[in-house]
């Protein structure tokens, strides 16, 4: 198999307004590290391209519009092109349209990332593969659950293709980028950016996995420069202790497939419930000593304060599947809890008879899929803040089950 890697800056030329938290009212303010794309191309008897884009997500709309481009200039099938996102909350959220979208923004990051792509592809090298699987502890917590109970390691892929003058590094990690609150007013990749600074220089594209309920609420000890640089130096140490294996079997034959499916939207609550649930997380903040735990309340009252939703019964997405050969890649819209991903990558890793990596945040940004249970004062704000029905995640594991039975 051969690999080429390439990465280009998407840092905007002008002022925008940051991503990520209902609580930041402030435009950015500068640049803390730049954001990129970063392109790894695949070639076997098919190609296959993934970008990974220092955003907090990638809208359907931009993803189906880079998809077109892309593949008629570099003659890709669609489903052989990944667009996913690292999910960092200082970048801008012009990409995402509506009011503060920027037409002129989203085609500056369509020209690097197809920059990227011709790159890559114009340095593809024969390549041998190694893969390795393990939990990262220190970096990532449980984030709706008392701090006691939090503890969590972070669920870590690396896949590194070496050659001869190559080497590049995929690594799909489970945590959600907020190291920096939203009093950080400055563009960056936060844990994915540190993460990749302490690694040892090449190439790394990072991709974000089933993170829904994990983040590092309960393990940073601040929210600045210095403890980003922390834990990203304790994912890079943790990401590096685990043992990698040879995989002569990886790429000997790449094929996709993407699948549309539609979802029921969740009835809205009512003005009153609403009120309600703003009322007992109020009582709840002033009750609560432990800084941390106290943002599970803060957020839950942004997003019950968010505007109402246009009226939508269903809402149709896309689901992504990649094998190659030794072992199989699912990309979801989504933001998934963190038991759920691991209940689809055990489910479908038995189905296909090999592994299958589970990567959100790809080929669209849906939020959250519920946990089924019904909402009220004990809902995490991960269930609220999700537009989806209960049954929608079991809707969604089985759809993905075809997917992947369609690729055997």
């Amino acid at each position: 198999m051969y690999a080429g890697f390439s990465q280009k800056s998407i840092c905007p030329e002008k002022q925008v307004y940051l991503a990520g938290f209902d609580l930041r009212k402030e435009p950015c303010a500068g640049v803390l590290d730049a954001i990129n794309v970063s392109a790894l191309a695949l070639k076997a008897d098919e190609s296959f391209l993934f970008l990974s884009f220092d955003l907090l997500g990638v809208p359907r709309d931009f993803c189906e519009r880079a998809k077109a481009y892309l593949g008629q200039a570099l003659a890709l099938k669609s489903e052989n092109i990944w667009l996913s996102a690292t999910h960092t909350h200082a970048a801008p959220r012009s990409v995402f349209g509506g009011r503060d979208g920027d037409e002129e923004y989203i085609e500056h990051i369509l020209q690097s990332a197809r920059s990227a792509a011709e790159e890559a592809f114009g340095s593809l090298r024969p390549v041998k593969v190694r893969i390795g699987r393990g939990d990262v502890k220190g970096v990532a917590s449980i984030r709706d659950v008392p701090r006691e109970l939090s503890e969590a390691g972070m669920p870590v892929l690396r896949l590194r293709l070496e050659g001869e003058g190559f080497e590049a590094e995929l690594i799909r990690f489970a945590c959600h980028c907020t190291v920096l609150s939203e009093k950080n007013l400055l563009i960056s990749r936060d844990l994915a950016g540190a993460f990749g600074d302490a690694l040892p220089k090449g190439n790394h594209l990072f991709l974000n996995g089933a993170c829904g309920d994990l983040s590092t609420r309960y393990t940073r000890k601040g929210e600045g420069e210095g403890e980003l640089k922390r834990l990203g130096e304790t994912a890079a140490r943790g990401a590096q202790a685990i043992t990698l294996s040879e995989e002569p079997g990886f790429g000997q034959r790449i094929r996709a497939a993407e699948c549309e499916i539609a979802l029921k939207r969740s009835a809205s609550l009512s003005a009153e419930e609403k009120q309600r649930l703003i009322r007992f997380h109020e009582r709840k903040l002033s009750e609560t000593k432990d800084a941390a735990a106290k943002r599970e309340s803060e957020s839950i009252i942004a997003v019950l304060r968010r505007p109402e939703r246009p009226p939508e019964s269903t809402r149709r997405v896309k689901l992504s599947a990649a094998d190659f050969s030794a072992c199989m890649f699912l990309g979801l819209p989504f933001e998934l809890n963190s038991p759920d991903g691991e209940r689809m990558e055990r489910e479908l890793s038995l189905l296909a008879g090999k592994p299958v990596c589970v990567v959100c945040y790809t080929g669209g940004y849906e939020s959250y899929l519920p946990s089924g249970k019904p909402i009220g004062e004990d809902s995490s704000y991960q269930d609220i803040a999700s537009g989806y029905a209960p049954e929608d995640t079991l809707l969604v594991l089985e759809s993905a089950k075809k997917l992947i039975d369609q690729l055997l």
